[in-house]
């Protein structure tokens, strides 16, 4: 009767009885009711039980399906965020059917269903764009061969930890057949390239300081993913400013960068979008240039600047002000200003009180 008296309070969402309830029952009825109010989405009530009841996260119904599980399922990413990143709920874990929390937030989804689930937590630019749009729709794509070696069986794939991540909208950490590896979701929006024009380019990389990618995969349906290693150590930025930071690690970190962003150059490739949340340390201790996604062959960057993103603090005044599209020398530019940062542990301009366009230097050529 207890029990059922607070799974129906847990149903309402009134948490003020959930509270009366829960303190005066001693029959230890959390767990199921952090399963209900995670499958209900009511995300105070999960807080409650989880922290200040001592709620198992891990326990499960008679469906073997962990709070997590329900709230993936239901899209209630807010509580997934939450029950995975701050109260370390096992991603790993599968319900009776075999599926674990991931499998279940995306499962049975359209492209704009994911897209609505995860548009909170992206972080892309507020106006205008680097590039005018290519026109490519992504079920084109599934017509394609997939045979190929460049396409990863979605069956190796195991996706578990979500976060956002500014441009590229989305990844998860994953594991391919025991690997750790970085998953991204494709969005034509933000790639310059199609589907396999991007795979087919990335993985003709091979140089230590840039960061490797596996292939793609296209497992759920009219969903395509990119694959890339997984630099176990975080960025620059996140280095110079830890309690492990030295002037030494940094500026080897920093040349090792300018080697990575040289060998782009060498074969006609602009990143356009270089900072030091984009160098990445592997777990072999040496920096990565990642996220050159939104990168293009330098024969096809022929668009000027156009609107300001997040990332606008790192470029070049000509190619801010639309005067010239991206460029070897405008990426030498970003690279100084990742030197500027490194150095400063603060980003580009960070001592202004806003970044006025029209106030910018004119540019030398």
């Amino acid at each position: 009767m207890e029990k059922d008296k607070l799974i129906q309070a847990v149903k309402a969402g009134k948490l003020s009885r959930v509270k009366k309830l829960v303190r005066a029952s001693k029959n230890g009825n959390e767990d199921a009711a952090l399963v209900v109010a995670a499958q209900e989405g009511h995300l105070e009530i999960v807080h409650f039980l989880v922290e200040q009841c001592s709620a198992d996260v891990n326990a499960t119904d008679e469906l073997g399906r962990t709070a997590l599980m329900w709230a993936a399922k239901n899209c209630k990413v807010e509580i997934v965020q939450y029950l995975a990143d701050r109260c370390s709920a096992d991603v790993h874990a599968k319900d009776n059917n075999g599926r674990t929390a991931y499998g279940l937030l995306l499962r049975d989804r359209e492209p704009d269903q994911i897209e609505a689930i995860l548009e909170p937590y992206l972080e892309l630019p507020q106006s205008g764009k680097y590039f005018r749009d290519d026109p490519y729709e992504i079920h084109k794509t599934k017509t394609t061969d997939r045979s190929t070696s460049h396409f990863i069986p979605a069956s190796e794939i195991e996706l578990f930890q979500f976060r956002p991540n500014g441009g590229f909208g989305c990844e998860f950490r994953a594991k391919w057949l025991g690997v750790d590896a970085v998953v991204k979701l494709f969005r034509p929006s933000v790639f310059k390239m199609s589907f396999e024009e991007e795979i087919r380019l990335s993985l003709q990389l091979r140089h230590p300081n840039v960061l490797k990618t596996y292939g793609g995969f296209d497992g759920i349906p009219q969903l395509l993913f990119l694959v890339y290693e997984y630099a176990s150590k975080g960025s620059l930025i996140e280095y110079v400013r830890s309690t492990q930071f030295d002037d030494f690690t940094m500026w080897k970190y920093l040349h090792e960068a300018a080697l990575g962003l040289e060998y782009l150059h060498e074969r006609k490739i602009i990143h356009s979008d270089l900072r030091c949340s984009n160098i990445l340390i592997g777990s072999d201790g040496m920096a990565k240039v990642s996220n050159f996604g939104a990168s293009r062959p330098k024969e096809r960057s022929d668009d000027c600047f156009s609107g300001h993103g997040a990332s606008e603090r790192w470029h070049s005044p000509e190619a801010l002000k639309g005067k010239s599209p991206p460029t070897f020398e405008s990426d030498v530019y970003s690279l100084g200003m990742c030197i500027l940062e490194a150095s400063t542990k603060k980003m580009p301009w960070s001592t202004r009180e806003y970044y006025n366009m029209d106030r910018l230097p004119s540019p030398l050529v």
